[in-house]
């Protein structure tokens, strides 16, 4: 895992779009090929988010889709992350774009758990 993962995780979580973006496309450019296309994915996710914050409805859906069918190679997990419980929520915000919908709340957005190693 990428040392600035968490930086990305906290950036995501406080709905920090597109700083979350910048810090995503750091780690996506060193990361080692086969991690590329989570990396990719959670970008796509947070781009995607960006757009519907800003009311391009259009934009979120091209990006949330195509970070949905990038992340779901990660599940049940990966690198900590819950990535399904990431997938839920944005499959559940791709089913309610058509509506054009704006977010009402911060509790409207889907967060990036981290679920707890089990080594000792």
């Amino acid at each position: 895992m990428d040392p600035r993962l968490p930086d990305a995780i906290a950036l995501f979580n406080s709905l920090e779009f597109y700083a979350c973006h910048d810090c995503l496309e750091s780690i996506w450019n060193d990361a080692p090929i086969s991690d590329r296309p989570f990396y990719q994915g959670l970008l796509q996710v947070a781009v995607g988010l960006y757009h519907w914050q800003n009311a391009n409805y259009r934009g979120a859906m091209l990006l949330i889709g195509a970070g949905i069918s990038n992340l779901r190679h990660f599940q049940p997990e990966y690198f900590q992350i819950d990535v399904s419980s990431l997938m839920q929520s944005c499959h559940t915000i791709y089913q309610h774009l058509p509506q054009q919908q704006p977010p009402r709340s911060p509790f409207d957005f889907p967060q990036i758990s981290v679920l707890l190693s089990h080594e000792l």
